[in-house]
C-alpha cells in the first residue's frame, strides 16, 4: 500500500475503513500521515466519500463491486481504482472531484506494474520461492 496508494499518505487526507477490518491497521501502518477514520457502518463511510467528508474509503473490490451496482445515481460523485496487483485486490473510492488525486494513484500503479516493482513485491511476499516468514525467516 505505500507504494500503491502513496498520494495518500499526506498530512490533511482522511481516510476511512470499516471499524474491525484489517483495512482500518493497514491504512495507519501505511499511511500514517493521513488521519484514518474507522466506521462502524459501510454506508455511512460510502456517504461520507460522496459528500466529500473523507478523502477516500478503502475496501476490498467486492464490496466496492456490490455498492457501485446498489447506487449507481452516485457513480457521478464516486471515482474508484483497483489495486490488481494484491491477491486480494484493494479498491479506494474517491469523491468525483478529486480528479488529479485519481489521476495521480493510477498513474502510480501503471508505474509500479511497468518498471516491475508490482512483479517484484508479489514475488517476493506472495510467491512460494519469495514468501518470508515471521521477522523474515524463509518459510
Amino acid at each position: 500500500m505505500e507504494i500503491r496508494f502513496r498520494a495518500l499518505n499526506e498530512p490533511g487526507f482522511t481516510v476511512g475503513a470499516l471499524g474491525g477490518t484489517a483495512y482500518v491497521g493497514y491504512v495507519r501502518d501505511s499511511l500514517a500521515a493521513a488521519e484514518v477514520r474507522p466506521y462502524a457502518d459501510f454506508d455511512r463511510m460510502m456517504s461520507d466519500v460522496v459528500a466529500g467528508t473523507i478523502d477516500a474509503a478503502l475496501m476490498d473490490s467486492a464490496r466496492s463491486d456490490t455498492w457501485r451496482r446498489a447506487h449507481s445515481e452516485q457513480l457521478i460523485h464516486v471515482r474508484t481504482t483497483i489495486d490488481r496487483s494484491r491477491s486480494d485486490p484493494l479498491a479506494i473510492a474517491v469523491a468525483w472531484e478529486n480528479t488529479h488525486l485519481l489521476a495521480w494513484i493510477n498513474l502510480y500503479l501503471e508505474r509500479i506494474r511497468s518498471d516491475g516493482t508490482a512483479e517484484r513485491l508479489y514475488q517476493k511476499w506472495f510467491s512460494r520461492t519469495g514468501a518470508q516468514g515471521v521477522a523474515g525467516q524463509p518459510q
